[in-house]
């Protein structure tokens, strides 16, 4: 079954295990990783509709308060992230305001992703809760807040 990493070759110790054994234990490992993160990303797929509520200060004086739709979907090529597709909607049209990817953080609730231009650095954090989608919209460096962001699952 492999060989030994210590010891004699051919003998086994109690409690040793073969190379075979330690690749397989990574294998598994990777796979139930791999299947929980698909799983983490399952309450954050779907379609998401609220607000997204402005706090004004002068670095963002020209934000506007806006009715929201984001479209969440797997990102392609990265199993342990996803795009979100946001809009904004005006006079009853939805407005593309692009596309941003998100991870998550180590219990799957929270997802993250940051976005820049010459003018800012911005950072989107989103928590998920059933059907409830949270998140506030930070210029970075120093994490102010700039927008609240409330949404539910359709």
């Amino acid at each position: 079954d492999g060989e030994p990493l210590a010891g004699d070759a051919g003998h086994h110790e109690a409690g040793e295990l073969t190379l075979n054994a330690r690749v397989g234990v990574l294998v598994l490992a990777a796979v139930l990783a791999g299947g929980r993160l698909h799983a983490q990303a399952d309450a954050i797929l779907g379609t998401w509709r609220g607000t997204s509520i402005c706090l004004k200060e002068e670095w963002n004086r020209a934000c506007n308060d806006e009715q929201i739709v984001y479209y969440v979907t797997r990102a392609p090529g990265r199993p342990d992230s996803v795009a979100l597709d946001a809009h904004k909607v005006v006079n009853g049209v939805e407005e593309a305001m692009g596309v941003i990817t998100l991870g998550p953080d180590s219990t799957g609730r929270t997802w993250s992703g940051e976005w820049s231009n010459a003018r800012y650095h911005l950072l989107w954090i989103f928590e998920v809760r059933d059907t409830v989608l949270s998140g506030t919209l930070r210029l970075l460096p120093d994490r102010r807040i700039g927008r609240n962001i409330s949404a539910r699952k359709d």
